[in-house]
This record gives C-alpha cells, structure tokens and sequence, in this order.
C-alpha cells in the first residue's frame, strides 16, 4: 500500500484540529495539578509585590546549589 505525502499531510491536519478542540472543552480541576497552577499564576499577576518576588525567584533559582541557600 503506497501512501501519498499529501494523504498523510491531511490525516495530520485533520488529527491535530480534532485533538485542540478537545483540549478547548476541557478545563482542569481542583484535583490536578494545572488547576493549582492556574489559581498560582492568577494570584501572582494580580499582587504586584509578588509577582516582583516570584520573578525574583524564578530568576536566582537556577543558580542556587544547596537547599540551605534556598530557604535564606
């Protein structure tokens, strides 16, 4: 059975909108982890002084190399 580029080209397209108007009906719940980081992101864009904190600590953490250092 040969198949044409275009035939795959078509079945790709046609899986890849199937699959995002999927992920566009659901929404996460309170049990997994996306819904708590939904609720994280929201908190920290709508309090200024911790958004300046988090981004502060998002930026120092790939250079801390001991836990003890991260608590301080």
């Amino acid at each position: 059975m040969i198949v044409r580029a275009s035939e795959i080209d078509a079945l790709t397209r046609s899986l890849g909108r199937e699959m995002f108007a999927r992920m566009r009906g659901s929404r996460p719940w309170v049990f997994q982890a996306e819904w708590w980081e939904e609720r994280l992101m929201q908190q920290c864009m709508g309090n200024e002084r911790l958004k300046v904190q988090a981004f502060r600590f998002i930026d120092a953490l790939p250079m801390i190399m001991h836990d003890d250092k991260l608590i301080a």
